[in-house]
């Protein structure tokens, strides 16, 4: 038995993963892992005591310019800027606030998602349901109330997702496998804790969802297995940069991580020719030797600095060389340094070609941007886990969670809003895409255009009955 088991596909993953998440964490993560990132420029028979020191001062004078962080950081901001829109039954209101069963709030924990997205590609949402007195996983609403039993949504990073299965199950596809590794508390003595690897087993057998637990013993040892009754898949949500299905999708991240690192190589290169052949060196040429030992080698040493003056001997000429910045290399690192901004850029950008100008105006950039498409892959997935949170509370109402796909900040100036509306008296446009554009610019809010057709309507019958009454 192999329940460790992680898929070749997975495993094939990880060091991509490593590298941009070490992009991400910045200067010192990759200095720690030195040669991996930064190859020693030192000759191979060059003494080790130099080879060292070399390639420690080599390293040093290394910039890392982490554009990758700059760039998912600003991506999860567009994201983030305004709150989701929640539709959900008012008894999961708890998980705004605690959506991990502890501090953790949920919009906390949406972000850590979403840039785990752009790191790696992918996720997943475990929604664990807490074992109530009776042994079954689903409470009656006795328990919920007296023992205060909640549902929470644990976030799982990939290299924690090790094992999975999906099969055809009543010709659907179903998860019939999931394996996810975790750390749990081995020993607290009070004051520090020894932690030991933990695997949560999940399985669907003959429409039945068992749940199992292994700990890490020398070998691993079977501690739990039970039902989870009244459920009847696999309550684990995957989420992608590409779809939200268990396939393992590129990170939106490692083109850029990649020419991050190739700036830094660069960036070293530079600074240490710069140091080595960047440093005014004194020539003297002419001088006899009879000069050089009555003069330097009885303690009189050639002195530079302008408060300071040497007697050369007759013939004698001095002069400061000093080599000019290697040109190539700086070009080479300007070149990806603009390389990097419009790849990240582009990550945020709409896609798409030449459009008039009305549709230029009505085109949202929730169905244009990469940003926003990932956005939306993490709208669903929460959609699902809140809604088997509400399963495991009996709660019927279908949850929906929105997060903000709308990063257009070119507004209307007020000419563009009355040439707007006079395009949509003249039939040039329907009053759904002239609206479209005013919640675009959020000028008008209600998204239901029959809803705010009457809205209208009343607000103006409101003012005409005001402007009748008037004497």
């Amino acid at each position: 038995m192999n329940p460790d088991y992680m898929l070749p596909e997975l495993l094939e993953q990880i060091p991509k993963w490593t590298m941009i998440e070490d992009c991400y964490h910045g200067q010192d993560a990759i200095a720690k892992k030195g040669e991996i990132y930064l190859p020693n420029p030192s000759p191979i028979n060059e003494d080790e005591a130099v080879k060292v020191q070399r390639y420690m001062d080599y390293q040093k004078r290394a910039v890392f310019y982490n554009v990758t962080k700059r760039t998912a950081n600003a991506m999860a901001g567009m994201v983030f800027a305004k709150y989701p829109t929640l539709d959900i039954d008012p008894a999961l209101e708890f998980l705004k606030t605690a959506v991990d069963g502890g501090a953790l709030s949920f919009v906390g924990q949406a972000r850590q998602a979403f840039l785990m997205m752009l790191l790696k590609g992918r996720g997943g949402l475990l929604v664990d349901y807490p074992l109530v007195k009776h042994g079954q996983y689903l409470p009656t609403k006795k328990d919920v109330s007296d023992d205060n039993l909640r549902p929470k949504i644990r976030l799982f990073d990939p290299q924690s997702i090790i094992n999975w299965r999906v099969q055809m199950v009543n010709n659907t596809r179903k998860l019939t496998l999931l394996v996810l590794k975790e750390n749990y508390i081995k020993q607290d003595d009070g004051f520090k804790v020894q932690t030991g690897e933990q695997l949560l087993v999940y399985r669907l057998i003959d429409g039945q969802i068992w749940h199992s637990i292994y700990q890490k013993q020398g070998t691993w040892q079977q501690i739990q297995s039970d039902i989870i009754r009244g459920v009847h898949e696999i309550p684990f949500v995957f989420f992608g940069a590409n779809d939200n299905d268990e396939s393992i999708d590129d990170a939106p991240l490692y083109d850029l991580a990649v020419l991050n690192l190739a700036h830094y190589r660069n960036s070293a290169d530079y600074e240490e020719g710069n140091f080595i052949a960047g440093q005014p060196s004194l020539f003297i040429t002419g001088l006899t030797k009879e000069w050089v030992t009555d003069i330097v080698n009885q303690g009189n040493p050639i002195r530079l600095g302008a408060r300071t003056a040497n007697i050369l001997g007759s013939g004698a000429n001095a002069f400061l060389l000093q080599s000019n910045a290697n040109s190539g290399l700086y070009e080479a690192m300007q070149d990806k340094k603009e390389q990097m901004v419009a790849l990240g850029a582009r990550l945020i950008e709409p896609k798409g070609g030449i459009k008039t100008a009305t549709q230029a105006q009505s085109d949202k950039a929730d169905e244009t941007s990469i940003t926003a498409h990932l956005a939306n892959n993490l709208s669903d997935a929460y959609s699902r886990a809140f809604n088997y949170c509400g399963q495991f509370l009996g709660i019927k109402h279908t949850c929906t969670v929105v997060f903000n796909t709308k990063f257009d900040t070119n507004k209307m100036t007020a000419d563009e809003r009355r040439q707007l509306i006079a395009e949509w008296q003249a039939g040039a446009i329907t009053f759904s895409e002239m609206r479209a554009r005013l919640i675009d610019d959020e000028i008008a809010f209600i998204e239901d255009d029959e809803l705010a057709k009457a809205e209208i309507e009343s607000d103006l019958g409101e003012i005409t009955g005001h402007i009748d009454d008037e004497p």
